[in-house]
């Protein structure tokens, strides 16, 4: 008996009687958030061979993931979200072409092998996180015209006037943008389902509120949220009965991607304008006659490269972006961060050559910079698997964004490992003052960035590694003269707090500074071991410098890291 009978057998009687399950908007306001591309993360057997077939399945299963939540909680991480589960038409192992939306995708293992995850997830007191796709399907025949795709083995949705009629998204047309197709003309189109249908959305509705009460789901993340009307979300949010982040994606427009947690009843979105102002965003080009507030599908403030390698973006501009969210959105502690996801580029991008791709960095210390940011911001951060190991990825190969993670051996000693750890201890420790606060600014200038949440001060800067000892001093802080604050960095490091809440530290070779209370360090001990020395001698400093590594189309890159930036080349092994 297929687990696709039980879902339709059941339903009724679950929906009937199903309980709150899943986890709220504001449990899930505290959690820092693993998002696994499920082919990619782990297989079962301990194989780390590099896989030759990465525009197809790799191996990762559900299995792998259970075993290896002692790596992801040995982060601190209290969630985890992976990408869909349902069964996929051909080569659709990364989730978004769905076939049977009653099944799930036998190439990641059976219902008790995703069972067995969940009840472990749960045993840890974590939660799950499932990515949907309710805007279109996949195809079993990829037409050069879309319109010819064959949709007829897709279940339930095997029926033309199940989807909208052919046509090509046009960016300039908001009805365009609704009704018609994701993907390319002349290669790939994704048939968008007709939402409208009174069979395609009770019985996406009906399918949902099943999903989380048989799966036991804690919350979902809404892949492609803005192609779908507004206008079905009440009922289909309701349905859901759980937290929901809806992929809204456009850049420099925050009162649009608002208005689908005001209007379109969605919890919570993902934060592109984010991402923009980190990651670089997303511009029209010179002769474009549409307006750079339409470009994307996407709504992610917080995703991008930008105030971290160009001179185009500041702090400045950043810091009055963020202020302006708290006004615009509903809820902007419930948006989701982050600054890599398995679309985008990873932070560290490069070419065949081993190059930095323009308008993107090799620096790792700008990056840890943009990932303590997120970190420490209100929202709910997503750390896109590979972090902890510095995964970069080559430009224009989206399959090299995920990349599997397997050959790294699932290091637990990389100083992205830790810091990763570090940043999720204080978060869990400071706790509600951290939470429930807005950041405080004291420094905002065109390369630095100081503020408070709550009892933990955080300083960002852009200046990139380099071998300086700099000198800060911040006033105005709300901590009292006398009170003793340990650096995130060096445990046994301590400054004590001056008049008028003066702080002053050294920042070396361009890193993030964070420091807390002396009061909450032993609450720390979990997330103090690190075996790593952070050397202040320029030296010992790039001896034992980061590392980071691409793992994709059987090419594995070990990085020299920070003596790139000193002229070193890169080494290519097959």
């Amino acid at each position: 008996m297929s687990v696709g009978f039980l879902l339709r057998a059941t339903l009724a009687v679950l929906v009937a009687c199903r309980t709150a399950l899943a986890a709220t908007t504001a449990e899930w306001k505290s959690r820092a958030i693993f998002r696994i591309v499920i082919d990619r993360f782990a297989r079962v057997g301990g194989s780390n061979e590099v896989c030759l077939n990465s525009d197809g399945y790799c191996g990762g299963t559900f299995a792998g993931i259970t075993n290896s939540l002692d790596y992801i909680q040995g982060m601190g991480f209290d969630a985890i979200l992976l990408t869909p589960i349902v069964d996929q038409n051909v080569n659709g192992y990364h989730g978004y072409w769905s076939k049977n939306i009653y099944e799930l995708n036998s190439n990641f293992g059976t219902y008790d092998d995703f069972a067995a995850l969940v009840a472990e997830v749960h045993k840890r007191q974590m939660f799950i996180m499932i990515d949907v796709v309710i805007n279109h399907t996949g195809s079993s025949t990829h037409e050069t015209n879309g319109a010819l795709n064959d949709i007829t083995d897709n279940y339930p949705f095997n029926k033309a006037e199940y989807y909208h009629d052919y046509c090509m998204i046009d960016w300039t047309n908001e009805t365009s943008i609704h009704y018609c197709r994701i993907g390319s003309s002349s290669s790939q189109s994704l048939p968008d389902l007709n939402t409208e249908h009174e069979f395609v959305s009770s019985t996406i509705n009906s399918w949902i509120a099943n999903f989380t009460t048989f799966y036991k789901v804690d919350g979902y993340r809404l892949d492609a949220a803005r192609h779908v009307p507004k206008t079905f979300y009440e009922n289909f949010v309701a349905s859901a009965n759980a937290f929901i982040s809806g992929e809204v994606y456009v850049t420099y427009d925050d009162p649009y991607v608002a208005d689908y947690q005001w209007n379109g009843s969605l919890p919570a979105v993902e934060n592109f304008n984010v991402w923009a102002y980190i990651q670089g965003g997303v511009y029209p080009d010179a002769t474009s006659t549409v307006s750079k507030d339409l470009i994307g599908s996407l709504s992610f403030p917080l995703f991008g490269k930008g105030v971290f390698v160009t001179s185009a973006e500041t702090f400045i501009t950043f810091d009055e972006m963020f202020r302006n969210q708290s006004t615009i959105f509903k809820d902007r502690s419930a948006l989701t961060l982050f600054i890599e996801n398995q679309d985008v580029g990873r932070f560290i991008e490069l070419d065949d050559f081993g190059n930095a791709v323009s308008g993107t960095t090799m620096d790792p210390v700008l990056y840890r910079n943009a990932l303590t940011l997120i970190m420490t911001i209100p929202g709910i951060p997503f750390i896109y698997y590979g972090t902890e190991q510095t995964l970069f990825s080559r430009v224009n190969d989206i399959d090299s964004i995920r990349g599997e993670l397997w050959p790294t051996m699932y290091a637990t000693n990389t100083r992205f490992y830790y810091w990763l750890t570090r940043l999720n201890g204080v978060r869990r420790v400071v706790g509600a003052s951290f939470f429930t606060q807005d950041i405080t600014t004291f420094v905002v200038t065109t390369t630095t960035y100081a503020y408070c949440r709550g009892d933990v001060f955080v300083y960002i800067s852009k200046i990139g590694y380099n071998g300086d000892s700099l000198p800060v001093t911040v006033s105005n802080t709300p901590y009292a003269a006398g009170t003793v604050l340990v650096n995130l960095l060096d445990f046994t490091e301590t400054i004590t707090v001056g008049t008028n809440g003066t702080i002053a530290f050294t920042q070396y070779g361009g890193l993030p500074y964070v420091f807390f209370p002396v009061s909450y360090l032993a609450k720390m001990t979990a997330y103090m071991a690190d075996p790593i020395e952070y050397s202040k001698a320029l030296p010992k400093y790039l001896v034992n410098g980061d590392t980071v590594t691409v793992v994709s189309s059987a090419i594995r890159v070990p990085q020299c890291a920070l003596l790139v930036l000193l002229g070193c080349l890169v080494a290519m092994q097959l």
